[in-house]
């Protein structure tokens, strides 16, 4: 502040008159500068706007103006908009799905008539009011309405539109294409297309399959509601057969915006909004007499009277009562988006193709199979009741539900989908066998950590690993499910599920080799957080759906072949033409030497001690593996027969819901997993009937060979405890470095010999390759294992000198040399003295003190040699 008021203090005063004119003056010039800027500014906009729009009415004249232009612009935009005549054209037939024995399971026409009506299906009067209010010219213009588009343009130079310059054969083409691109060169580009192929469109079918496809697909408002006979049910809840001529100018005169006229939306001001629906009714009867579309005046009046009434609104089910098969869902689903992505369609063009066009889809699905599947998710005792609730009191999850996939691993065919516990309540609805992506628990070893590491050399199925508290670098020391077992091959490991061998099959596979094999096996929904040593035991970022799940175990189960899943084998149209088939490729992940390995190792967890003793199927070669998440939020169980690979999922919906009792006891179904339980269960039955059958086993590059159980290794002849294990041909151990006894020097560490002093015996062998990599660090104290062998024979401790011997030839009284004397009085002395014993040999001085001191000397530097 100081500061500041001394600045003010020395300024010189400046006189208000000269101030002033200089300001005025200054800002008449710069007002004047502004002027000028602006007049050009206005002046450049105006004459972008006016060349924009005279490009506009340009190529709209060329294209309206002759075939050959058109014909000209079809070739510019080429298979961008091409579409078939009969793929535009809604079929009056219906369209069937078959399971594999070629019995109809769904008739789509006649299933979802309420979403495709043909004209004769609809009031007289609604086409007409679509036709009035939207494109008067409907019937005149070849697509594209020259006047209508005219003003439309101008409008938008005067800033006075009311009204779009789109016919309703442009609309259909924009709801078709999807093609939304409205700004800069892009959006003049847009229009030009969209003319071009409102004339093609006008030339492959008449006008009033036009207006019908329209009507069939155009949005209606509600939940994602399209086309006239669900709008009739959604707003009045009777037939589009069954409007009267005020309901129907309703349905044309929201088509703007649906939403925003809708009656039975509690948040907007219904009674604001009931003046605007009547006028937008009004205005649309209006335009329906004027243009001679209402021929009789009474009609006309009674419509009037009834909107000014208010018209009864009455909100209709949409949904209708046939439900289909959850296969079957995704099998309408899969033709559906495999339509749009080849005939380059929008989802709602797609979807009125395959139910209306007369066609015949044949499906994958095994009837018998999917019906089993569904008598087993009705069941109630796997709908485990949720306890977490929502802020308003409600549960967040009503009770647990399940999803699974059953294959045909041979040839990729889908037979059965489980995708809700319950009764099913929608035409389509959510599918947890196939949408469904949740964490796979330890369900992921066998296709993370097993088969890549066999494939990859990394392990055999006797390797070796210490099951112990371990940590792989920063903070990440994961935990058992059970217990550390210690010492533990791969056979074992899978058995028990335990986790820390399998971390350290990846530690030394590396993540991203898995992710690669994985992606091979048909996992799409790994991404770079999954690039993490947690992937060994299914700790994912996302996770993996029951389908892809099935197609991964069915790689193995098909001799090391992944192929892609499939729900229908082709399409066919009402002429017998083949109009789709499937896309599935085979891809060779696995050799089938590694596949038949990978199968013998999971069928572990279903012997004795192992996790899935209960799946175990009679007379069927089965191999299985159980997953479970943290607190067991999701439970997995995922395995194969010679005939079937399937995948189950069994939890809760939302919020990671732990399925723990208060105590901590785990819930269970009939004493078991869950998942596991449904996949027992449902599998069993399916397999009744069926030949006894084994998988087969490859004719070479199988050797069987006798292993030390202690290392892993190929046992020698001083291996105790051994067995017999199978290896491929190219992948087998090392062998054992022995097992033996041996007697060490205590101070040294080396073979003991004679002269030793101190000596211990210890056995040699037994280490485990595998942990002498480097590549982890054990937490506290490792399991005991074997001592390595020790080759090397201690050279500190050796034989005494001899001493010479003194004769006494003298018989009187002969003097002894009291050096010598005393060196053995202290020799003798000290080989009795417990406390000099172990040094005594070494000892050559002549004072007992000098002795001591030595015997103290050499004592410490053997300490400092002792191996421990």
């Amino acid at each position: 502040m100081p500061n500041s008021s001394n600045n003010k203090r020395s300024k010189k005063p400046t006189p208000r008159k000269t101030n002033k004119a200089e300001n005025v003056e200054k800002k008449n010039i710069n007002n004047k500068e502004n002027k000028k800027g602006n007049k050009k500014k206005k002046s450049h906009s105006k004459l972008k706007l006016i060349l924009k729009i005279l490009l506009i009415l340009f190529l709209l004249l060329c294209v309206a103006g002759a075939g050959v232009i058109a014909a000209m612009f079809f070739g510019l935009f080429g298979e961008e908009f091409e579409i078939s005549k009969e793929e535009l054209t809604v079929g009056a037939s219906n369209t069937i799905i078959v399971d594999k024995d070629g019995n109809e399971i769904a008739n789509l026409s006649s299933d979802e008539k309420r979403k495709i009506i043909s004209l004769s299906e609809m009031s007289e009067y609604l086409p007409k009011a679509y036709v009035a209010i939207e494109d008067k010219r409907f019937y005149d213009h070849n697509g594209v309405d020259i006047k209508r588009t005219a003003g439309a343009i101008i409008g938008v130079l005067t800033k006075n539109s009311s009204y779009g310059g789109s016919s309703i054969t442009q609309q259909l083409v924009k709801n078709v294409t999807n093609d939304k691109e409205r700004s800069g060169l892009a959006g003049i580009t847009r229009k030009v297309k969209e003319w071009a192929k409102a004339i093609q469109v006008e030339r492959m079918i008449s006008k009033d399959q036009i207006l019908e496809l329209y009507l069939n697909i155009i949005y209606v408002g509600g939940s994602n509601l399209h086309g006239v006979e669900l709008g009739s049910k959604y707003y009045f809840n009777k037939s589009a057969k069954d409007l009267s001529l005020a309901e129907c100018a309703f349905l044309a005169g929201i088509n703007s915006a649906p939403n925003v006229y809708d009656p039975f939306d509690t948040s907007k001001n219904q009674e604001e909004l009931s003046k605007k629906r009547t006028a937008k009714v009004l205005t649309v009867l209006a335009e329906m007499k004027d243009q001679g579309l209402i021929k009789d005046e009474d009609v006309y009046n009674a419509a009037v009277e009834e909107t000014n009434a208010g018209l009864k609104f009455e909100n209709g089910n949409t949904v209708t009562n046939s439900t289909y098969s959850y296969h079957t869902d995704e099998v309408i689903r899969t033709v559906i988006k495999q339509i749009m992505e080849e005939k380059n369609m929008s989802e709602e063009l797609a979807r009125n193709y395959v139910y209306g066009s007369g066609l015949t889809i044949y499906s994958t699905q095994d009837s018998s199979i999917q019906a089993a599947v569904e008598e087993e998710f009705a069941k109630k005792k796997y709908q485990i009741p949720g306890r977490l609730l929502k802020a308003d009191g409600t549960k967040k999850n009503e009770h647990t539900q399940a999803g699974m996939v059953i294959l045909d691993h041979a040839t990729g065919h889908v037979v059965a989908v489980g995708g809700n516990l319950g009764d099913k309540n929608s035409v389509v609805g959510w599918n947890r066998g196939t949408q469904l992506i949740r964490q796979t628990g330890s369900s992921m070893k066998p296709i993370a950590d097993i088969a890549p590491g066999l494939q990859e050399k990394v392990i055999t199925a006797a390797t070796r690993y210490d099951d112990v508290k371990t940590n792989f670098g920063g903070k990440y020391e994961p935990g058992e499910w059970n217990r550390f077992l210690g010492p533990i091959n791969i056979r074992e490991c899978i058995r028990t599920s335990q986790n820390i061998p399998m971390v350290k099959v990846m530690r030394e596979l590396t993540p991203d080799k898995a992710i690669e094999y994985l992606r091979k096996m048909g996992i799409t929904t790994l991404n770079d957080n999954d690039r993490s040593l947690p992937l060994s035991i299914g700790g994912l970022s996302e996770g993996i759906s029951p389908l892809e799940m099935a197609g991964a175990y069915g790689t193995i189960a098909n001799d090391g072949v992944y192929v892609t899943p499939i729900f229908f084998t082709k399409v066919v149209d009402s002429n017998g033409e083949t109009v789709l088939t499937p896309k599935q490729e085979k891809t060779k992940v696995y050799t089938e030497q590694n596949a038949y390995l990978t199968r013998s190792i999971i069928e572990e967890p279903l012997k004795a001690g192992g996790t899935a003793g209960y799946c175990a199927i009679p007379g069927m070669e089965t191999c299985a593996k159980t997953g479970s998440t943290d607190d067991y939020v999701d439970r997995w169980l995922c395995g194969m027969t010679p005939y079937y690979t399937a995948a189950c999922w069994w939890g809760f919906d939302n919020d990671q819901e732990p399925l723990k009792y208060a105590n901590g006891k785990v819930y269970s179904v009939d004493g078991n997993n869950p998942a596991g339980q449904l996949w027992s269960t449902i599998m069993k039955n399916i397999h009744k009937g069926l030949a006894n059958k084994i998988f087969s086993k490859p004719t070479s590059g199988i050797v069987t060979l006798t292993v030390c159980k202690d290392t892993g290794c190929i046992s020698t002849s001083t291996c105790k405890n051994t067995y017999s294990e199978i290896f491929t041909s190219d992948n087998t151990p090392s062998t054992c470095e022995g097992h033996g006894t041996q007697t060490i020097c205590k101070q040294t560490g080396k073979l003991a010999n004679d002269y030793c002093p101190e000596k211990e015996t210890q056995s040699y062998g037994g280490n485990m390759p595998k942990e002498q990599l480097g590549l982890w660090r054990t937490v506290g104290a490792g399991s005991k294992v074997g001592n390595e062998q020790v080759k090397e024979v201690c050279d500190v401790h050796k034989k005494p000198e001899e001493k010479p011997t003194v004769e006494n030839n003298t018989t009187g009284n002969n003097t002894v040399d009291n050096s010598t004397t005393n060196t053995n009085t202290n020799t003798n002395t000290n080989s009795t003295n417990n406390s000099n014993t172990n040094n005594s040999v070494n000892n050559n001085n002549t004072s007992n003190s000098a002795g001591e001191n030595n015997t103290s000397t050499n004592t410490s530097a053997g300490n400092d040699n002792v191996v421990d």
